[in-house]
């Protein structure tokens, strides 16, 4: 089971106490993302292999519980550099 499909499953309480934000909040923040990342690489080439809603939760979980940068590299299956560069891009 993916991760958007666990996410989609949860209750709002539990969804809150994991993500860190509401439900609603979370999309909100997606979608201004989403506007942001489709503006910024409209003639780029290579794209993330996270969705925007991963990168997010990388980054709100990256904030709230302060793992390393080689446990989010390990947990979401992506180079360690690449963590840095998502994490940088959702902090501007």
């Amino acid at each position: 089971m993916s991760l958007s499909e666990k996410v989609a499953k949860l209750k709002e309480e539990d969804f809150k106490q994991i993500i860190g934000v509401k439900r609603a909040t979370f999309y909100e923040m997606a979608d201004v993302l989403r506007q942001a990342y489709a503006s910024k690489h409209k003639n780029r080439g290579r794209h993330s292999k996270l969705s925007i809603e991963e990168q997010l939760f990388m980054s709100l979980k990256y904030w709230r519980q302060y793992v390393t940068q080689k446990e989010l590299a390990f947990e979401f299956c992506v180079r360690r550099s690449n963590r840095s560069r998502h994490h940088s891009n959702n902090a501007k």
